[in-house]
């Protein structure tokens, strides 16, 4: 409904010619037009101060006629002066008609009101009845009742978060995910609009006031199982969701008899033993399992899962494995195997229920050993036999028998020594990579080029030694013509395939492992790392655009990068495209394409992204571009360069490293909330300060421009040895002098980890903006061996040589790279090694090193005996 305070009426425009009075220093001009106080304007509900708004009109005329109207009356009325009252949630224009004593239009103006009803109070209406599960997903909802007592209707938003958050996730919806059991507390926060959330999430306390309301429940998640898979005939693994303990497991767990749907009969259980990740628990029971009979596994306040159990006749088995890998010399031993069956359930063992082993027959390659039935003898310590042993079906197709066989090195040992006890993890790696066994890669596809194999074994001594750092460590493929291995672990993958790799240890048996060669890599997907940016157009800044460069690549079919050279072409999809780049393909190459929307008209810039050699393999990216409605009207500090989600890491692996900067703007705003462009900080205060609230001044980083926006990360010094201070914080090609000699380079400093809080404060000493970062530095860090705790040498370098080794990315540090500094004790025949300074040099992308250098303070704390006149101490 529209409202206006006077009929409009139609008339024939009258031509007057008006004279105007010349001044001698003044020409002529023409009166001013009529403007309103103001084009956009927020109105709050039921609101007091903030539910209304009186719109003025400057340069009015005599005679006029104002004509008042709301295009949304449920949204906003507004009285014949012009001052509007908030009636409802959501946006509407209103608008003026302006009428000269004849009744002839003079002008129509017009503002955009937008009325929110903020949140008052915010309730989780939904929080779960009982318990969830790991991995289960629960949609959280909320209501509210608003300021005006709106519970149906508002602006304002909620935002979700979770504590614990490192093994939990909620989204902005509320879609609440968990992995690992255990209490979580979810919070439910409104705020008025997105902005305010987004300064809150930048600074919880500093912005604390935004949060209009608040309402939080405890939730506990509890471990679910997954499934019982039989191990053999007295065992069953139980796999969870999350990790448990085997004290729990065993107090909680019980296997049970079913007939039909009844427990007839509970198992009595003998062990419980839990993997190393605490995901699976193999519960063995007293008895065998009933063959065909039905088990369940239940578990306190957990659904049940039940297994059917295997039979063990001779025509289930369909493999077999030879578990034996060493024997005593002289001692007559049983070469132990398994039996299996198709779903991997070892049906001879713990006993032999069927007597499948008649069928078993065994063979040794080496005729000074003794292989009587089963039994093998070898009579010196390292001798080797291979050992076959065959599973007899007894069936035959077009005269051949069907058989199942497995070759097994057994080694000849002696109690006492040093034997590898079994392989503990193993990886494929880039050549040059260290690898990462708590984070292992088994993928390898036909052809891929420079990919070593690594191997982590545990001796019988409990030592851990890895492929990568001991060349006692031997790999064997089973068929070189689908996966050549080398005695190092260097893999050819010749096509695709399954191969058993061996692992020896000193010429002794270690185990073995199959590895797949997977089908040679192609390209799959063009991935971009997003694939819509909202940019703003504003063009009035002398130097900035909201320039954005976006990356695309492509992956293979196993969702791993692919390897090939970058060419990237875009083509236009959209009108605004088209308009401004035309039909035709562009040639970007590389494999990042930059979009300046600096003074672009607004609309949706939308274009086809792919790789020239793989044109049909493609992706979309969006670019809405939008223009801002004001000039800034908020501010908020922008922290980039070197610095990725929330975090600036000052590792340093390659030359370019150095020196890495991070820059720090105070963007502003218009009213809309599009971009405006930064401020000169050359007329601000900008601080940076630790987590203790200190200003760090001169352990600042370096800024490298006039107006203190960007800063070094890391930064060059003179260090010296002897005194161990940094005395300088802007020398390039410094000299460091070492006890041993001297190396000429520059010394890498780094900011010290920690969280920072960045101020930019203006001339009224008023906080215009504020963020926080955490530096962190992921640097590889050097690792101490033990030799022993003696040495005869009187000099320091040597005796710490003598008792250690320091190790830095798998590889020992040379002495000239060391510098150990011992304490005095009381006796003087024991010295304590307190740390050791450990040279890095940085190395180029060819694996030359440069001069740049970080020097490693390593922590030693260990007591060795020297001879009395050792003097090589720290005093």
């Amino acid at each position: 409904m529209k409202t206006k305070f006077f009929k409009k009426l139609s008339f024939v425009l009258a031509v007057a010619m008006v004279l105007s009075v010349l001044y001698p220093a003044a020409g002529a001009f023409a009166a001013k037009k009529p403007k309103l106080n103001a084009t956009s304007k927020y109105l709050h509900l039921d609101v007091e101060g903030k539910n209304e708004y009186d719109f003025n009109i400057s340069n009015k005329q005599k005679g006029w006629k104002y004509d008042w109207e709301s295009a949304d009356e449920d949204v906003v009325v507004v009285d014949n002066k012009g001052v509007v009252t908030a009636t409802g949630v959501g946006k509407t224009k209103v608008t003026v008609y302006i009428t000269d004593k004849d009744g002839e239009e003079v002008a129509k103006l017009s503002a955009k009101v937008t009325v929110r009803d903020n949140i008052k109070e915010v309730k989780i209406s939904n929080p779960p009845e009982g318990k969830l599960e790991v991995g289960q997903e629960y949609d959280f909802n909320r209501s509210f009742v608003t300021v005006s007592g709106s519970t149906k209707k508002t602006s304002a938003i909620t935002r979700w978060t979770v504590e614990p958050s490192d093994t939990a996730t909620i989204d902005d919806k509320g879609v609440f995910k968990a992995t690992k059991a255990g209490k979580y507390t979810i919070t439910a926060r409104s705020f008025q609009s997105k902005e305010k959330y987004e300064y809150w999430l930048s600074d919880n306390e500093a912005y604390k006031d935004y949060v209009l309301a608040t309402d939080s429940v405890e939730v506990t998640v509890a471990a679910s199982m997954v499934e019982a898979k039989q191990y053999d005939l007295s065992k069953v693994n139980v796999l969870f969701t999350s990790p448990m303990t085997e004290e729990e497991v065993k107090n909680n767990i019980y296997v049970h008899y079913m007939i039909g749907d009844v427990a007839v009969k509970e198992q009595e259980i003998k062990s419980v033993k839990i993997s190393d990740d605490g995901m699976t628990a193999t519960v063995e029971i007293y008895d065998t399992f009933v063959p065909k009979v039905t088990y369940k596994v239940t578990y306190t306040d957990m659904e049940p899962v039940s297994f059917i159990a295997a039979t063990a006749n001779p025509e289930d088995v369909k493999g077999i494995d030879i578990t034996t890998s060493k024997v005593t010399v002289f001692e007559p031993t049983r070469i132990k195997y398994n039996l299996i069956n198709e779903n991997g359930v070892i049906i001879n063992q713990p006993v032999d229920v069927n007597n499948l082993g008649v069928r078993v027959t065994f063979e040794s390659s080496n005729e000074l050993t003794s292989l009587y039935n089963d039994e093998l003898t070898i009579f010196n310590k390292g001798d080797v036999t291979t050992v076959k042993a065959t599973y007899h079906t007894y069936e035959w197709v077009d005269g051949q028998e069907i058989v199942y066989t497995d070759t097994q090195a057994i080694v000849g040992v002696e109690e006492a020594d040093v034997l590898p006890k079994g392989i503990l993890a193993w990886t494929i790696v880039k050549h040059g990579e260290t690898p990462k066994y708590d984070k292992v890669n088994h993928f390898i596809a036909a052809e891929d080029n420079d990919r070593v194999l690594n191997v982590k074994i545990e001796l019988s001594d409990g030592s851990k030694i890895s492929s990568h750092d001991d060349n006692l460590i031997k790999l064997t493929s089973s068929d070189s013509s689908v996966l050549f291995v080398d005695e190092t672990g260097y893999l050819v993958p010749v096509k695709e395939g399954k191969v058993r790799v061996t692992v020896e240890y000193d010429n002794k048996y270690v185990g073995s492992f199959e590895v797949t060669v997977s089908a040679k890599r192609k390209a799959a997907r063009m991935v971009v790392e997003d694939a819509v940016y909202s940019l703003s157009n504003y063009d009035e800044h002398p130097s900035w655009s909201d320039k954005v460069t976006v990356n695309a690549y492509l992956k293979d079919q196993y969702g791993y990068d692919f390897e090939y050279e970058p060419d990237l072409r875009i083509r236009a999809l959209s009108q605004k495209a088209i308009d401004r780049d035309g039909k035709e393909e562009k040639v970007i190459g590389g494999n990042s394409y930059t979009f300046d929307p600096k003074g672009e008209a607004e609309g949706r810039y939308q274009y086809l992204v792919y790789d020239a050699a793989y044109p049909t393999i493609t992706a979309q990216v969006t670019f809405d571009v939008k223009a801002p409605n004001s000039e800034a009207v908020t501010w908020k500090v922008e922290i980039s360069g070197a610095y990725k989600d929330g975090k600036i890491d000052t590792v340093v692996k390659a030359p370019e490293d150095a020196n890495k900067k991070f820059s720090i703007q105070l963007m502003g705003y218009a009213k809309n909330g599009v971009k405006v462009g930064p401020e000169d900080l050359s007329e601000y205060n900008v601080t940076i300060k630790d987590n203790k609230g200190k200003e760090l001044k001169d352990k600042a980083p370096e800024a490298i421009t006039d107006d203190n926006s960007i800063y070094n990360a890391t930064y060059n010094a003179t260090w010296t040895a002897a005194t161990g201070s940094a005395i300088s914080t802007k020398i390039e090609n410094a000299t460091w002098t070492a006890a041993t000699g001297s190396a000429i380079g520059t010394k890498i400093e780094k900011l010290e980890n920690g969280q920072y809080t960045v101020e930019i404060i203006d001339k009224n000493k008023t906080v215009k903006g504020r963020a926080v970062f955490t530096v962190v530095d992921t640097q590889k860090l050097p690792e101490l061996e033990i030799k022993g705790f003696r040495s005869a040498n009187t000099d320091g370098d040597q005796a710490f040589a003598d008792a250690f080794t320091v190790k830095l990315n798998g590889s020992a540090v040379s002495a000239e790279r060391l510098a150990p500094q011992f304490k005095r004790t009381q006796v003087p025949t024991r010295a304590y090694a307190d740390k050791v300074l450990v040279t890095e040099y940085i190395k180029d992308a060819d694996g030359n090193e440069t001069t740049l250098y970080i020097v490693h303070e390593l922590k030693v704390g260990y007591y060795i005996t020297v001879p009395v006149d050792f003097a090589s101490y720290v005093d």
